[in-house]
């Protein structure tokens, strides 16, 4: 994914966007519509500081019955771009954002926030998304939804989890 930022022009007191990324541009599954972006840009030396907060929701299986839920995720972030340099002045520089991901660097007065962006979505997927804290799952004999029947084996299998 690809969105890229134009710094080139920034004022002096930085500034604040709001942006849309649509879901096609995205590739995440889970993701349903599109992902709305608030950003303040500010410059600071030879970096400049992102923060903002994006918001998206999401279509997820819960984890213990299979039932689809719908997730509303909001997430705050703060990100530092340093400029990149191949002058020989800015050698001690140069050698300082080797480590650095190129992702993480300004090119050309423009930073890219596509793969933070793709990277911050996944990493906030729940790992075992749940319809609610007390969903009892399925049975593990028969497959029955326990949150809307019962069935002989949850019982005997109940018994023996509290016998221990």
């Amino acid at each position: 994914m690809d969105l890229q930022i134009n710094v080139g022009n920034l004022p002096k007191h930085g500034n604040n966007l709001e942006l849309i990324v649509k879901k096609e541009d995205i590739s995440i599954r889970e993701i349903v519509d599109d992902v709305r972006l608030a950003l303040e840009i500010h410059k600071s030396g030879n970096s400049y500081e992102v923060k903002g907060f994006m918001e998206c929701d999401l279509s997820l299986t819960c984890s213990r019955c299979l039932k689809e839920i719908q997730q509303h995720k909001k997430c705050d972030f703060r990100l530092e771009f340093k400029e990149k340099s191949d002058s020989a002045v800015n050698r001690k520089f140069k050698i300082e954002t080797d480590g650095i991901e190129n992702d993480y660097l300004i090119v050309k007065n423009c930073l890219n926030l596509g793969p933070f962006l793709h990277d911050e979505l996944i990493l906030s997927l729940p790992k075992k998304p749940l319809c609610n804290e007390e969903c009892l799952g399925l049975c593990p004999v028969c497959g029955i939804d326990l949150n809307c029947d019962s069935c002989e084996h949850y019982k005997t299998t109940q018994k023996k989890v509290l016998l221990g």
